[in-house]
């Protein structure tokens, strides 16, 4: 579960969730290797970094639940993660509308 905080407008989504679809995503890409020589391994390593640490007022902290909210790579995540849901709840319709189209393949 996870939720856009409206009092703050900053996006909370679990850490491992984001983590397990951008996987999916870069694992089903077949020009990953044509635009970077890293492997999905390390880019998901990376950007585990980025969405779990942040530095407040000189001090390094870790984040364990949500993605941390001072990462850019957060707002990506959430896009990611709701793109998720969202093309599998359009699954489940008997006439899905057509107009949606997908980031991930």
């Amino acid at each position: 579960m996870f939720s856009f905080d409206a009092v703050s407008l900053f996006t909370k989504v679990p850490i491992q969730l984001a983590l397990n679809i951008a996987k999916q995503c870069l694992q089903s890409d077949p020009e990953l290797n044509q635009r970077t020589g890293l492997s999905t391994t390390n880019l998901i390593k990376g950007f585990e970094i980025c969405l779990t640490n942040f530095t407040f007022r000189g001090k390094h902290f870790k984040q364990f639940f949500e993605t941390a909210k001072s990462s850019p790579v957060s707002s990506v995540m959430a896009n990611l993660v709701m793109e998720n849901i969202q093309t599998r709840a359009l699954e489940t319709f008997a006439d899905p509308p057509t107009f949606v189209e997908k980031i991930c393949r």
